[in-house]
């Protein structure tokens, strides 16, 4: 992951987040909310992002559907 874009793209892919072997380390996880900080830059809305991340991550809600 030498790019943000690219951190992002693996963390929000569901074939490789939800694989057992999916490891989001320090530089996904820094590169991950390096885009988002470029792509919002507000912090209220950054902050909304952030809970929907852990939603996802969880599986909560739709994202746990097919």
């Amino acid at each position: 992951m030498h790019r943000p874009l690219h951190a992002a793209g693996y963390y929000l892919n569901p074939v490789m987040h939800y694989c057992p072997t999916f490891k989001a380390d320090f530089e996904v996880k820094e590169g991950m909310y390096e885009c988002l900080k470029r792509m919002v830059g507000n912090r209220d809305e950054t902050i909304k992002i952030d809970a929907q991340l852990e939603e996802f991550k969880s599986k909560v809600g739709m994202f746990g559907s097919e």
